[in-house]
């Protein structure tokens, strides 16, 4: 990859604020570029960052509840399959991208 694109992901990352996120393993949860996102989250995609984070783009912040009960505050079909999920400590974004994925189901 050349050092342009790398200086224009670390850029973009900068300036959605969420470049300091972790997943599990220390994936990060930073965005990746559109062109190699399989799936998307909604909000990220239409750069809605307030419906997760307490700011707004450039820099969303904090969230406004915890990872997974923010999750399921809009995906309420998401309730049953969590208890049928396997356990995990931590939340959603342990294995989950809150904003783009190379994976589908915005899995890391």
């Amino acid at each position: 990859m050349e050092w342009r694109h790398l200086f224009v992901v670390a850029v973009g990352a900068g300036i959605l604020g969420v470049a300091g996120g972790v997943g599990a393993a220390g994936r990060s949860l930073a965005p990746i570029p559109q062109e190699q996102a399989v799936s998307t989250h909604g909000p990220f995609e239409m750069g809605d960052c307030g419906t997760c984070h307490v700011g707004r783009a450039p820099s969303p912040g904090k969230l406004l509840k915890p990872a997974s009960e923010l999750c399921l505050d809009c995906h309420e079909e998401f309730a049953a399959q969590v208890a049928k999920h396997p356990r995990v400590k931590g939340n959603c974004t342990m294995c989950h991208s809150p904003h783009n994925a190379r994976k589908k189901k915005l899995l890391l």
